[in-house]
């Protein structure tokens, strides 16, 4: 407690313009995270590297310090208590090497709807005393809407400080926050992560201020703090409740291009990644735009379905950044959400709608492509060697069951030839674009893998005698190996397929009809062999098995 012979105390004015007063009464924060988020820029601007929130929900009250510059009298009359007055944005840096991010004046203002008196205290860096102020917020609402205060008196106190004269530091206390705010954030459980609105009040809040705040991407992210960051600035770190927060990056995502890009006076980064899944939680999945690292608004896809039209199956795949390094200043709407529609805008726009149906269709065709090589394995014994060998070196991207494949052999749909499954594996890698095929016959040990690839050479080398790639058929506990052949199936009996005697070895005749019909190519070889089997030992089996063939004929190719 200060020394009351020491305090000075008295009253300072609130001054409101009256061109922000129609934005205010139409809720422009109607979300709390975000209102606070306007708090953690004032610290950024005020040259805080730290900024802790607390959660003293038992006492219904919210506490943000930092560890800032802090603020005088003349500030506080000046800056704080001066609002709505726009401060035009300059390219100029403090001595943190910042840009500053406030500039319709709005920030404390932003958490009044949300608690009945607000305390705020202060200390200026390279002085000594402390400056108190208590805020009624109660007064500039009436049934939540938001009132025209000519100049409210707030009281404060100054009295000396025993901190270090060199340290700095501002206080915020939201006292007696509004109930539903407190039940909200006391909801700590969630119901999954597809949506924010399935967390619980906690974990949202923590989403959304982990979005919109200027703080750092998480340091397991080195390729992003590169990208966007700046050696020369100074980043500001932010705890909740003892956690350290970092900017939400959906879990696993690669980026699939990064750049810089020009349109007309404005100059933007960017980068556009992927999990190879749906982004989750949904709210982030699309661009998002920040202005000197503050966030505007969420994540977009720039109208692209309405737009074209279409439903593109691997938008919800995809995420990224676009951080503005000059312009749009002066066109950022008050609520901060998005940009007036310049012609830059609209050209900002523009490029990242192709962006991203490019990348969309891009996602199509690894999709395409991977359920064709996973397709084509599905008679390959030991198939994860060859899938660790082609993941290894990312020509193979999505998981298995992301792509929802049957977990039993499919053939080769109708009409076309059947293959072995090497010719299947070598047919499914030949459309994979930029990488050569090349078959190689020669004896290799079953430890070494079926294929090798080359990244250096952007080949794919695929052993065609490996034992991988033989071929088997189980009948009860008899396994057969399978060829394939080709002769006239209307001069002999065994039309579809035949043994070799005393070997477990069965040949197929790719020529017969059946092969071209509606039914599998798997149940066509089981069938037929199953047949020759029960009439081998028969004998009338040729004349038997001739009539069976026929039947099938009959049924399968009417």
């Amino acid at each position: 407690m200060a020394n009351e012979t020491k305090v000075k105390k008295g009253t300072l004015p609130v001054k409101v313009s009256k061109e922000v007063v129609s934005h205010l009464s139409l809720g422009l924060y109607r979300n709390f995270a975000r209102a606070v988020k306007e708090l953690i820029s004032n610290s950024y601007d005020g040259g805080a590297t730290k900024v802790k929130i607390k959660l003293d929900l038992d006492n219904n009250r919210i506490i943000v310090r930092d560890d800032g510059q802090g603020m005088n009298i003349d500030e506080i009359k000046e800056k704080f208590l001066t609002i709505g007055y726009p401060t035009p944005l300059k390219e100029t840096v403090d001595e943190l090497g910042r840009k500053r991010i406030g500039t319709f004046g709005i920030g404390c203002l932003s958490v009044f709807p949300y608690c009945n008196r607000l305390q705020v205290i202060t200390k200026k860096r390279n002085e000594n005393q402390i400056m108190e102020l208590n805020i009624d917020t109660e007064c500039f609402f009436k049934k939540g809407t938001f009132l025209f205060v000519e100049e409210v008196k707030v009281p404060y106190r100054i009295y000396p400080s025993d901190l270090p004269a060199e340290k700095g530091e501002t206080i915020i206390v939201l006292e007696e926050i509004k109930p539903h705010i407190a039940k909200e954030l006391q909801q700590k459980g969630f119901q999954g992560k597809s949506s924010i609105d399935k967390l619980g009040g906690f974990q949202k809040f923590k989403w959304a201020l982990s979005q919109y705040a200027p703080i750092q991407f998480p340091p397991n992210r080195r390729d992003l703090r590169d990208l966007f960051g700046n050696s020369a600035t100074v980043p500001m770190r932010l705890w909740l409740d003892g956690e350290e927060l970092f900017r939400n990056v959906p879990e696993n995502a690669d980026i699939l291009e990064k750049g810089e890009e020009q349109f007309g006076d404005v100059s933007l980064r960017y980068a556009i990644m992927t999990s190879m899944r749906p982004i989750e939680p949904e709210e982030a999945r699309g661009i998002q735009t920040r202005l000197r690292n503050v966030a505007i608004g969420l994540p977009q896809d720039f109208d692209v379905t309405k737009l074209t039209g279409k439903v593109l199956g691997k938008l919800n795949y995809i995420c990224g950044e676009a951080h503005i390094l000059r312009g749009l200043n002066s066109a950022l709407m008050i609520d901060r959400d998005n940009f007036y529609y310049t012609q830059d805008v609209a050209n900002i726009h523009d490029f990242f709608r192709r962006k991203l149906i490019e990348w969309n269709n891009t996602l199509e065709r690894w999709a395409s492509e991977d359920k064709e090589i996973y397709k084509s394995l599905m008679n390959v014994r030991g198939p994860e060697r060859v899938i660790d060998e082609l993941r290894n070196a990312n020509i193979i991207r999505f998981s298995k069951a992301r792509l929802r494949l049957p977990e039993a052999p499919i053939s080769e749909r109708k009409g076309k030839e059947v293959l072995s499954p090497v010719q299947r594996i070598i047919k499914a890698l030949l459309k994979i674009r930029d990488y050569k095929v090349i078959p190689e016959k020669v004896e290799i040990s079953a430890k070494e893998p079926p294929i090798k690839v080359v990244p250096e050479e952007k080949s794919i080398v695929v052993y065609e005698e490996h034992p991988d790639f033989v071929e088997t058929i189980n009948v009860g506990e008899r396994r057969f190996r399978v060829e394939y052949d080709k002769w006239d199936f209307g001069k002999t009996a065994y039309s579809i397929c035949k043994l070799f005697n005393g070997q477990n070895v069965v040949v197929f005749n790719t020529s017969h009809p059946l092969f071209k019909s509606r039914l599998s190519d798997e149940i066509i070889k089981r069938l037929s062999l199953e047949i020759v089997l029960i009439l081998k030992d028969r004998k009338d089996n040729e004349k038997l098995l001739t009539q069976l063939n026929h039947l099938l004929e009959r049924i399968f190719l009417g």
